[in-house]
């Protein structure tokens, strides 16, 4: 049995009076605000998850939207593009047909001309840029003889009024017959109208004088040579 002595210690502190008051019973909120606090964060939180979740899907169909947009911009300026070029190659095929206007009278006219067996191998027209009443003319009769070159030139001065001027001819082999002129529009007169010469016209011949009536109490007068009758004297 162990027989060294024991050590105690005793607790010798007396009772001491608090050092500063208790807290108020309001301060009790503050662990309730505080778990408030982390409630409401992690509701906001969740809530702007799913905000920022909506505009990251509204900015991808917004991307959608603009890839379309401008797709369909692209092929809307390809159309307009398509567009412009028709209606170039149609004011283009306007002016040339306005400018082709009295080559096309020349050309029906040189048709109409042709005579029965008679062939034509080459027509060509150009018009003067300067002088729009120029066109230089080119044919070439491959048969027909001189006499069917006559006739188209003839019908050209007579129908549409075509002057040649710096004819120049030439015979070529196998008969055919060049021929090239600068034709020049003339202008038309037209018949001067003579004023028609006044018809004279007669003047009504006049009555026969009368002699008045016989007053009574007075000789009657011989008629007057005059047209005024003569007054009578009491």
């Amino acid at each position: 049995m162990d027989q060294s002595p024991k050590r105690l210690c005793h607790d010798l502190k007396t009772e001491r009076p608090d050092v500063g008051r208790p807290l108020p019973a309001i301060l009790r909120l503050l662990p309730i605000s505080l778990y408030l606090s982390g409630a409401a964060a992690l509701g906001f939180s969740a809530l702007f998850l799913w905000q920022f979740k909506l505009d990251l899907e509204a900015r991808d169909s917004w991307r959608t939207s603009e890839a379309t947009t401008r797709s369909e911009q692209s092929l809307l300026a390809a159309e307009t593009e398509a567009i412009n070029r028709e209606s170039k190659r149609a004011e283009e095929a306007r002016k040339w047909l306005q400018g082709s206007e009295p080559m096309q009278e020349m050309v029906v006219s040189v048709v109409q001309s042709m005579q029965p067996g008679s062939t034509l191998a080459d027509l060509s027209l150009a018009r003067d840029k300067d002088d729009p009443r120029k066109i230089s003319f080119t044919m070439q009769v491959a048969s027909g003889g001189p006499a069917q070159l006559d006739k188209t030139v003839n019908s050209l001065a007579k129908s549409l009024h075509y002057r040649p001027y710096f004819t120049q001819q030439k015979q070529e082999k196998g008969g055919a017959i060049a021929y090239s002129a600068t034709l020049i529009k003339q202008d038309r007169k037209e018949p001067r109208l003579e004023p028609a010469s006044p018809t004279p016209t007669t003047a009504p011949a006049p009555a026969p004088a009368t002699a008045p009536a016989p007053v009574a109490g007075l000789t009657p007068l011989p008629p007057s040579p005059s047209l005024v009758p003569t007054l009578l004297q009491p």
